[in-house]
């Protein structure tokens, strides 16, 4: 594997796929799977059926958001990442910057506009 893929498959305090519950979950999904695209889009879509979106935290580690089977975007996409990595997947982050009154402000019911 190419080194500059390496930083792709470590541990971080918020990715944390070593853990039991993580490893058990990304092995009894990805093993399925022969190539690495396969596994990526099985893990992509559990995520997506299994774990609930909601607002809230962003700080979770993977292994909290699984356990509590609810997250917000940042904590699925962390726990979609732990599962990937779990599966020596290379997988990182993109961050984007959201404008809450611009993005959401049309939509939001006027009691919650406040708090975009």
């Amino acid at each position: 594997m190419a080194e500059d893929l390496k930083e792709f498959l470590q541990e971080t305090e918020y990715c944390d796929f070593s853990h039991p519950k993580i490893q058990r979950l990304a092995h009894k999904i990805g093993d399925k799977y022969d190539n690495p695209k396969d596994k990526a889009v099985a893990l992509f879509y559990w995520v997506r059926d299994n774990i609930l979106y909601r607002v809230g935290m962003w700080n979770k580690k993977a292994s909290e958001t699984l356990a509590e089977t609810e997250g917000t975007c940042t904590n699925n996409a962390n726990l979609f990442v732990a599962l990937l990595r779990a599966n020596y997947i290379p997988a990182g982050f993109g961050v984007m910057k959201v404008y809450g009154q611009k993005y959401f402000g049309p939509i939001a019911i006027p009691m919650l506009k406040k708090f975009i």
